[in-house]
This record gives C-alpha cells, sequence and structure tokens, in this order.
C-alpha cells in the first residue's frame, strides 16, 4: 500500500473496514502501516481517514506517495525536472558502479562530483554531466560513463522515467516556470534541500559530535541519533564521513547484524524543517522552536510563528488548486516569499 488509492471518504467507513471485504484483504497491520504513513507525508488527517488538500492532489499521481509528495512541490517551487530526475533515480537503480578491485577508485570518483552534502545532488550533478557528454556524441557519452563509473543503462532508465514523472505532474496543472538551471547553483540547493525535506520527513537525523579524537590521517564515520535511536551513515554515502552541527534527512534504514544504516541522505536546512517538519511548538519564554519535541532550534519565537502561518497558507493555496483546477498557484505571492526564503539560506 504504497499509494493512496485505496483511502476512502470517511463517510463509507474506515479503511480498515473497507479493505477487509477485499477478496485479497492486506492485514490490519499492513494497513495500519499505510495510514501511519499517509499522515507522516500530510496526505491525511491526524484525526480521521480523510484526505487533506495535499492527499487529494497525491491521489492522481499513481507513484509512492513521498515520490508524489516530492513532484507536487518540485512543481510548486520550480525544481521540478531536479525532482523528477532524483525522484526517477531513488524509484531506480543507483547508475553507480563499483567494479570488482576497483572500490577506491569509484569512489574517488564519486566524490569528486559531491554537492551540497547530498547523495541526491550528487547523483543530479553526475545526470546534467551524462546529459552535457551525451550531446557531444557517443565517444564523450562513454568517456564520461567511464571515468565517473557510471552505468550508461541505468542512466536511460533515469531520463524515461524523470520523463514520465514530468509529465504526471504537469498532467495535473503543477508545472511552473523552473528556478534551476542546467548547472546547480547555491540557491538552487535551498530549493532541493527543502523538497527532499517534505518528502521524507519524518525520515531525519540529527548529526551527533565526535568524542573520539582520531589522527589526523583517521576519519570518523557519521554516527546520527533518529527519533527510534542511534543509527550510522551507510559506507556507499557520501556523507560517510560528514561532520556538521545539523540535520540529515534520509530515504530509509536498514538493520544490519550489529547496527542501523541510513542510506541516500542530504544535508537539510532550518528552514526546509522549519516549514516541512512535523508539529511546531513555541516556547516564548525560552525563545525556542521545537519540532515533534527533539528538533530545536534557538531563535525568537516569532519565527516559529511565521512559519507555522506559512504551512496554513501553503495549505490553502493547496485547496484552492482543489476547488479551482485552473489556478496557477506556482506565481503566488506565497509561493515567491518561500521561494526567496529557502533561497536565501546557506
Amino acid at each position: 500500500m504504497t499509494g493512496i488509492s485505496s483511502l476512502e471518504k470517511s463517510e463509507l467507513g474506515h479503511p480498515q473496514d473497507i479493505l477487509s471485504q477485499a477478496i485479497d484483504a492486506p492485514s490490519e497491520r499492513a494497513v495500519s502501516r499505510a495510514m501511519t504513513i499517509l499522515r507522516q507525508v500530510g496526505a491525511c488527517q491526524q484525526s480521521a481517514p480523510v484526505l487533506t488538500p495535499l492527499g487529494n492532489h497525491l491521489v492522481a499521481l499513481p507513484v509512492n506517495v513521498r515520490i508524489g509528495k516530492m513532484l507536487v512541490y518540485g512543481g510548486i517551487l520550480g525544481c521540478l525536472e531536479a525532482v523528477c530526475v532524483i525522484g526517477a533515480a531513488i524509484s531506480d537503480k543507483s547508475p553507480f558502479a563499483v567494479p570488482m578491485g576497483q572500490r577506491e577508485q569509484a569512489d574517488a570518483a564519486k566524490h569528486s562530483l559531491v554537492t551540497a552534502n547530498s547523495d541526491h545532488l550528487t547523483l543530479y550533478r553526475a545526470y546534467l554531466g551524462w546529459k552535457s557528454a551525451k550531446s557531444k556524441g557517443k565517444r564523450a557519452e562513454n568517456e564520461y560513463c567511464q571515468k565517473y563509473y557510471l552505468k550508461k543503462s541505468s542512466l536511460i532508465d533515469i531520463e524515461n522515467t524523470a520523463n514520465d514523472l514530468k509529465r504526471l505532474v504537469q498532467n495535473i496543472g503543477f508545472s511552473s516556470v523552473e528556478k534551476i538551471s542546467t548547472n546547480i547553483q547555491n540557491q538552487d540547493i535551498g530549493l532541493l534541500r527543502a523538497v527532499l525535506t517534505a518528502a521524507f520527513y519524518p525520515n531525519v537525523a540529527r548529526i551527533l559530535p565526535s568524542k573520539v579524537k582520531v589522527e589526523a590521517s583517521e576519519r570518523q564515520v557519521c554516527n546520527c541519533h533518529t527519533q527510534q535511536g542511534h543509527a550510522t551513515v551507510h559506507p556507499s554515502s557520501i556523507n560517510r564521513f560528514l561532520g556538521a552541527d545539523s540535520h540529515l534527512i534520509y530515504v530509509e534504514k536498514i538493520r544490519s547484524r550489529d547496527r542501523v544504516y541510513l542510506r541516500d541522505c542530504s544535508l537539510t536546512s532550518p528552514f526546509s524543517i522549519l516549514l516541512f517538519g512535523g508539529d511546531i511548538d513555541v516556547l516564548h519564554n525560552q525563545q525556542l522552536v521545537v519540532i515533534d519535541r527533539w528538533i530545536k532550534y534557538k531563535t525568537f519565537a516569532r519565527t516559529g510563528v511565521i512559519f507555522k502561518e506559512l504551512r496554513h497558507l501553503l495549505d490553502d493555496l493547496l485547496q484552492q488548486k482543489i476547488d479551482s483546477p485552473q489556478t496557477n498557484i506556482t506565481e503566488d505571492p506565497v509561493i515567491r516569499v518561500l521561494q526567496e526564503i529557502l533561497t536565501s539560506e546557506r
């Protein structure tokens, strides 16, 4: 149950009761898990099995709800092209290859493309480089793939899937003028971080400071704290040795025999979490803004109040889009304000 087409209107009854009548009925646990994801994404109301304005738009996208949310906000914020590529890459296999006995060289090639401490933006940069090389002919394309240890077949699959995703979003009226050029600029990073945060929150982890002093020649792996406990960034991530006083957004958590790994992660930002994170509590006397009771920002109380209001305004715009599908909300002043806020963050 990765989509939301099975979520019925409340007057028809609870989803568990409805789905239990199906010929191949899902388990109660599966339905409960699906409902939890829908609430986390913001597609379903917290108090009842009723679609939110966002959920009503996601119904029209036959994709995983997190990818669907990426696409909607990518269209709204003017970074749809990049988001479609990233969404396609998450859905398909990674284009980065590690030939037998060449891990060190492959890792070095991948790290030469690192962008904004993000596995997702690094992959997008590799994709853009491939597109540029391909435009110069097969020889240039093959040389590029060989230099950066990329699988051409995977890149082609990502391109095809990205084109399909873009058409889906355009068909439901969420296409806008692209704010991102063919090269990733500093101002683009804020938009993409925000969209990734919107899609994968509450998959967020706080990077822990290193408590162990190591030799200059050694590197300390990136350890994190999540709401469920301790985790370590996966060896395949470009953030494997990241040290920063910040948070990571991640796609999935993998449990091995002795530890928990975070796969496909990107450095996120305070503005992204304040705008697309969980419940905001404003502690006026302490000048603290707290997200979901554990992510804390020392700032003016009015900052939390402003972001709360921006969330309401964004929900109102999504509702307007439902009521009047022809409305172009991407040019609304609220969206322009959001773009300015997110691109101003460094």
